[in-house]
């Protein structure tokens, strides 16, 4: 029997891709946008476990999350961008909790352990989709993929088949986002500080945000990691690792890129770089 999995999400867009990319890995995934329509899929689907991409962990997240999880029966796991979500989560009833930005392999294999955790109870009757009567009406996903879906009163969301491909770690869509890769052959770094100013740019064509890490060959120590950069930026501020003496080092630059919401983890590249300080 297909093992069920609710997501509840706010950000529909979100939600049609998780939800997809669950299916692809053979479950049976069905949607809420708020606690209260989950509340009711709890009621009559019995899922084997729960999602919950509390983008503002308040009151209301809490007290699904204590409800639910603290039944021992169903279990919940929050996804936060916000590390002070963690303890409350838990401390809620929650079985676990993921960080975003996340990468697809991370989530598969906590949804799989949760699944596991459940896989004694007794099986209840499940339905492939929720239909509501509410008009359908399409998105955008990052401008190249159409997610059709329809709603109710009651949050609870039904969304369209488009296909989409998992990879390892990454996935990519029916159309693929543009992700170009800029070609770097030296970075140059001030010597005998652990700050710098790095112009490293993500591309104005770009769909995606890209993330820079250095690491040198002697040993592959890490240098710097940037923060998500926007199209058409640069790095900027960078915090090293440790002040480096003056020289030329041989190093690797690694690229990686994610939505432009900064929560999945499409692509990588890696480019061997000469790393100048000076």
């Amino acid at each position: 029997m297909e093992k069920t999995i609710l997501l509840i999400n706010q950000n529909q867009v979100l939600l049609g891709l998780t939800r997809r990319i669950l299916e692809r890995a053979g479950y049976l995934a069905f949607a809420a946008e708020d606690a209260d329509g989950a509340r009711i899929l709890c009621e009559t689907h019995e899922p084997d476990c729960v999602v919950y991409d509390a983008n503002d962990f308040d009151e209301t997240a809490i007290g699904f999350v204590r409800d639910i999880g603290k039944k021992g029966e169903t279990p919940v796991m929050v996804v936060t961008g916000d590390p002070k979500d963690e303890i409350p989560a838990l401390n809620a009833g929650a079985f676990d909790y993921l960080r975003k930005p996340y990468d697809i392999d991370i989530l598969l294999e906590r949804v799989k352990v949760m699944v596991n955790s459940s896989a004694n109870r007794p099986a209840q009757p499940t339905a492939k989709r929720m239909y509501a009567t509410a008009a359908v009406f399409a998105f955008a996903v990052l401008a190249t993929v159409a997610i059709n879906s329809s709603r109710n009163g009651g949050g609870i969301i039904d969304f369209g088949d488009e296909p989409i491909a998992l990879g390892s770690p990454q996935f990519v869509f029916e159309e693929e986002i543009h992700v170009e890769y800029p070609q770097v052959e030296c970075v140059s770094l001030p010597a005998g500080t652990d700050e710098a100013q790095v112009s490293l740019k993500n591309p104005e064509a770009n769909e995606c945000l890209l993330v820079f890490e250095l690491a040198l060959d002697d040993g592959g120590e890490k240098v710097f990691t940037t923060e998500q950069v926007e199209p058409g930026s640069e790095a900027g501020a960078v915090k090293l690792t440790k002040a480096l003496d003056e020289g030329c080092y041989s190093a690797t630059l690694y690229i990686r890129a994610y939505t432009p919401d900064g929560m999945f983890h499409i692509g990588g590249e890696e480019q061997s770089v000469r790393v100048f300080a000076e």
